[in-house]
């Protein structure tokens, strides 16, 4: 772990970069392999996921800002739901899964009207049936859609 005085933003984006990007590697082996015959819910876990799992584990217990991917291609569109399954499984809490993909995303990208509900900020809202931080699965039953301030689902 860097201390205070280590860490400049060059080294932090170094480390969450590798981070993610093993992460996001990790998806497309668990992808990958449920296509080759691995059954997640029956067989053991591969050695390589373990690995990654504990990295995961570690980069979160370090203080690491992991933010929500779900452009990088893994799931179909509409099922990017599932990566947010995925770090939960991996170890974060629902509502920092939650606040990964809304308010963190903002910051790390500095996007300074999203990913809050504030007077002045984009409208881009969604509802969904059922309590994701009991049940981040929940955020799969969407029940309302508004971007930018336009109702698209109601």
């Amino acid at each position: 772990m860097l201390s205070k005085s280590e860490a400049s933003p060059y080294k932090v984006t170094l480390i969450l970069s590798f981070v993610l990007s093993s992460y996001i590697n990790n998806l497309l082996r668990i992808k990958l392999k449920q296509y080759r015959g691995w059954n997640k819910a029956t067989d053991p876990e591969p050695e390589r996921i373990q690995q990654k799992r504990k990295s995961f584990k570690m980069a979160l217990d370090s203080g690491v800002q992991i933010v929500f991917g779900g452009d990088v291609g893994v799931f179909t569109h509409g099922e990017n739901y599932r990566e947010m399954e995925l770090m939960v499984d991996y170890g974060m809490k629902p509502l920092a899964v939650l606040k990964s993909a809304t308010s963190g995303n903002a910051r790390m990208f500095h996007l300074d009207q999203l990913g809050s509900l504030k007077e002045g900020f984009l409208a881009d809202i969604i509802a969904v049936k059922g309590n994701p931080v009991e049940d981040i699965s929940s955020v799969k039953n969407v029940s309302f859609v508004m971007k930018d301030g336009v109702i698209y689902k109601e």
